[in-house]
């Protein structure tokens, strides 16, 4: 089911092979993680900043970031009534965008396990929450402009 459902017109990224041992799936280029982390930062300053302010230039507007949030959680339960699998790892790092935000896939697909879908919140999938390690999201700025 997992891998048939990959191949569907979705935001799961496309899975060629999945077992104990590997996992093969398709590689987007010029694609990045939502949220670059520690365990995911292999960026030169630069780029980290150029993302960094793409990030915000989207999320900024709270209905852009609700729109997002809402396409992210109807994707893990379409995934799950599909599959009868779920992330338990949602995380925003474990979603990749492309440059400027408009496009997503989620793509941890090690930590699958079988049962009910297991939803992130808002501010979880938008700024990261803990994840946001070493402050790639300026979290008090995005609340700033979300309370205006």
């Amino acid at each position: 089911n997992i891998l048939n459902y990959s191949q569907l017109d979705n935001k799961i990224v496309e899975i060629f092979k999945i077992d104990n041992n590997v996992t093969v799936s398709k590689y987007y280029e010029n694609w990045y993680p939502f949220l670059i982390k520690s365990s995911n930062h292999s960026y030169t300053d630069e780029e980290f900043n150029i993302r960094r302010q793409k990030h915000f230039d989207k999320f900024k507007d709270k209905n852009l970031a609700e729109k997002f949030y809402s396409d992210v959680v109807n994707e893990y339960k379409n995934f799950t009534k599909n599959t009868g699998c779920y992330f338990s790892d949602v995380f925003p790092n474990n979603i990749i965008v492309n440059d400027d935000y408009s496009d997503f896939r989620i793509i941890d697909i090690g930590c699958l396990k079988v049962g009910d879908v297991k939803l992130p919140s808002l501010s979880q999938v938008i700024t990261g929450d803990g994840a946001n390690n070493i402050g790639f999201i300026d979290v008090e700025k995005i609340n700033e402009e979300w309370n205006k």
